[in-house]
């Protein structure tokens, strides 16, 4: 991986990023994402360096499957892996345990953080993209938001970035600048004309899911800040 300069990108410890796959038949995950959705899939929340001194817990698994069987059909929070495949919970727990749990991260405030579509500070952190010969241009398959340090991975230098529409032409036939990207793809701009596209509770606070789902993650977040375990 390597930063828009071209040099290779130091670890931060405060990185972490908010992982999201685009559908796309010449990638694996995006070949799979397209199964089940058009627009977009939840892959993961990333994080490069220990969060805290957490150790793993026995009831590690349990709690977090049971957060994620509750809510991930409403944030296209697929598994990407047999038996689940594109249902619950696979992909997720490995996710999980491999993106949170080794970093010191409890189940709960993983959930939190993944399931977190309205932190308006979050910045575009990483890219993962395939260069095509055909349409030249950088077409994107992998986005991260969160905070730290921009990251690369797979795009051709100084050749703009696109997402691969498919036939019903879901995502936006945006071209963004390989120097711009960062500032023109924006966390908000990625929601409002594709997440919730595919979520539209995400963006209409008057729906009930919306008031249903804000007030379970009120209620983990008081948890979590009244207990000292997670």
């Amino acid at each position: 991986m390597y930063s828009i300069d071209g040099s290779l990108s130091p670890s931060f410890h405060n990185w972490e990023s908010l992982s999201l796959t685009l559908p796309d038949g010449h990638d694996l995950f995006g070949k799979t994402c397209s199964k089940f959705s058009r627009y977009f899939c939840l892959h993961g929340y990333w994080f490069e360096t220990k969060q805290t001194n957490r150790r793993s817990q026995a009831s590690d698994i349990y709690q977090f499957t049971a957060l994620a069987m509750l809510e991930w059909e409403n944030y296209n929070w697929f598994s990407f892996q047999p038996p689940s495949l594109g249902k619950c919970c696979g992909s997720q727990l490995q996710q999980y345990l491999k993106h949170g749990q080794s970093f010191g991260v409890s189940p709960i405030r993983y959930f939190i953080k993944i399931t977190n579509f309205w932190d308006g500070s979050k910045r575009l952190n990483r890219i993962r993209a395939r260069y095509s010969q055909a349409k030249k241009v950088n077409i994107i398959l992998e986005l991260g938001f969160g905070k730290g340090e921009m990251k690369l991975e797979g795009p051709k230098p100084n050749v703009p970035f696109k997402f691969n529409r498919h036939p019903e032409k879901t995502l936006p036939d945006t071209i963004f600048s390989f120097e711009g990207v960062r500032e023109e793809l924006t966390f908000q701009w990625f929601k409002e004309n594709v997440v919730c596209k595919a979520q539209s509770w995400i963006c209409d606070q008057n729906s009930p899911r919306h008031e249903e789902l804000h007030h379970h993650r009120h209620l983990l977040s008081r948890f979590l800040l009244n207990s000292s375990l997670f």
